[in-house]
Order: C-alpha cells, then sequence, then structure tokens
C-alpha cells in the first residue's frame, strides 16, 4: 500500500470489539468504531464514533463459549467497563449488527482498520453470517492491519507512539478498556505513526495480514 496523497487524505474507519474469550468461538459483547483521517492540520476531525454493548443470550445459544478467566480478568482489571456492561441496557445481536452496517455505510470509509484483522473483522464477519444481517460491502485490499503499522516502527518508538496516541485520545475519566476508548487510541496510534513514517521518507506501507 502506497502512502500517498490518495490513501492520506481518504476517509478511514477503526474497528474494535471485545469478547469474552480468546477462542474464535468467544462471544462478542462489544462493537466501538471511529472515523479518522491524516489530513492536515490536526489530522482532521473524527466525525463519526460507534458503541454498542450486545447481549450474548443468543450467541451462547448458538454455540459460542465464555472464557471463565478471561470473564475473572474483565472483572478484576476492567471493573467499570465489566459492571457497566453487566448492569446496563444491551442490544439484541441482530438489532446491533443492522445499525453497525447503516453506520459503516453511513461513514463512506475508503479504508477499514483493526488492531488484528484476522480477529476483529473476522469475528464481526462471521457474527453477520450468524445472524443473517448483510455486512457491508468492502473490497478486501481496502482493510489494513495495524500490527504491521506498528511492525514498521523501530522499536525503540513503539513505546512511545502507544503513550502519545492514549494521552491525545484518552481523558483520565476514559481510562478503562472498552471498544470505543480502544479504537479511538488506536486510530490515533496510526497518525502518530503515519507522521513518522513520513517524516523519515518511507512511502510503501506493507499490509498482508488479511486475505
Amino acid at each position: 500500500m502506497m502512502l500517498n496523497k490518495k490513501f492520506l487524505n481518504a476517509r478511514h474507519l477503526m474497528i474494535d470489539i471485545e469478547t469474552f474469550g480468546i477462542g474464535g468461538d468467544a462471544p462478542v459483547y462489544q462493537i466501538g468504531a471511529t472515523t479518522f483521517s491524516f489530513t492536515e492540520p490536526g489530522h482532521d476531525v473524527q466525525e463519526y464514533k460507534f458503541f454498542e454493548n450486545i447481549n450474548i443470550v443468543n450467541q451462547v445459544e448458538k454455540g459460542a463459549r465464555l472464557d471463565p478467566e478471561t470473564m475473572k480478568w474483565h472483572a478484576e482489571n476492567n471493573a467499570k467497563n465489566f459492571i457497566e456492561y453487566m448492569t446496563g441496557p444491551k442490544a439484541t445481536e441482530k438489532d446491533c449488527l443492522v445499525r453497525f452496517a447503516n453506520f459503516v455505510k453511513a461513514t463512506k470509509a475508503e479504508f477499514v482498520w483493526a488492531n488484528g484483522l484476522l480477529f476483529d473483522i473476522v469475528k464481526i464477519q462471521k457474527l453477520f453470517d450468524l445472524f443473517g444481517v448483510e455486512f457491508p460491502d468492502i473490497a478486501y485490499n481496502k482493510y489494513v492491519d495495524m500490527r504491521f503499522l506498528r511492525q514498521m516502527l523501530p522499536e525503540d518508538f513503539r513505546k512511545e507512539a502507544d503513550e502519545i496516541a492514549k494521552t491525545n485520545s484518552i481523558t483520565e475519566d476514559e481510562q478503562q478498556h472498552d471498544a470505543l476508548t480502544d479504537a479511538n487510541w488506536q486510530a490515533e496510534f496510526c497518525k502518530v505513526a503515519i507522521d513518522y513514517l513520513k517524516n523519515k521518507g518511507v512511502s510503501t506501507y506493507a499490509n498482508d495480514g488479511y486475505s
């Protein structure tokens, strides 16, 4: 992928999910997404955001498996988000997916990112199939994996990029692990990384993580 004007001026969409497990059969309980761009000045404004908690009952009935260790981790290390999920309103899977599909279409995103396409995007696509909702039509070469972008950075700059992204995107009140908070800082990380690569004269971004 070329870091050319067309790519840099395009509308980008970062997607993140949260699951109660790390396996392919783990239920998805949150979807978060935000648009972003690399245009100057200030990389534009994040205009579209999506966040919903999902009721996982139907997923479990269809074979999804809760992982007790993951549930325990959330309860101990991500308590605020976990409690809000357990006690707050939740959308049915199908209602959430219909709204998310409409959201993706409304953003008119030209490139779709995730922090691991083979997990987040594949899980979402499987969820759409499972509940009979049409997934937005996005060409395979328009998906971009943030992990490959991270690998292009020098190892000693990756941690610094993480901290800059978190400082720029997460307020003190948002210090929790949820899908939208993660999507926000991941989008900010991409901006920091692309700025670094542009300043170093790198013009090609290898994105080989999805097929």
